[in-house]
């Protein structure tokens, strides 16, 4: 063996080897092909699903008696306009109040006034 081996193999075992290793190749990039977007899409849907879970956990949305939910940054929006509501009443403007909390009521009619902190709008409610 060690007479005849030049160490290395024949030039057909070695072509042989060569083209099946081509063919092997060639195939497996035809085939991954159309899959080239399932990394990115993953990676994507998995940033946007922990953004979003981050999100709630450092920003949950606060909930009503009722159930019903709204988000915190919204409420002090909410809040001005049952003030500015209050003042209306206090400045004499009844109609214009009424219109408005007619308005109010529409937009959030599940939005718990609180009549302690907001006694004037007892009137108004009551009169609804």
């Amino acid at each position: 063996y060690q007479s005849l081996s030049t160490g290395e193999p024949s030039a057909t075992v070695d072509n042989a080897i060569l083209a099946a290793a081509r063919s092997a190749v060639q195939h497996q990039s035809t085939s991954t092909r159309g899959y080239r977007w399932y990394i990115p899409a993953s990676l994507a849907a998995g940033i946007l699903i922990v953004s979003v879970m981050i999100t709630f956990k450092f920003h949950p949305p606060e909930t009503f008696p009722d159930g019903s939910q709204i988000n915190a940054q919204a409420q002090p929006k909410i809040e001005q306009k049952l003030i500015a509501i209050s003042d209306l009443l206090a400045q004499g403007k009844t109609q214009q109040a009424a219109q408005d909390y007619e308005r109010f009521k529409r937009l959030y009619p599940d939005y718990p006034i609180d009549y302690q902190q907001y006694p004037s709008l007892q009137q108004l409610e009551n009169h609804n």
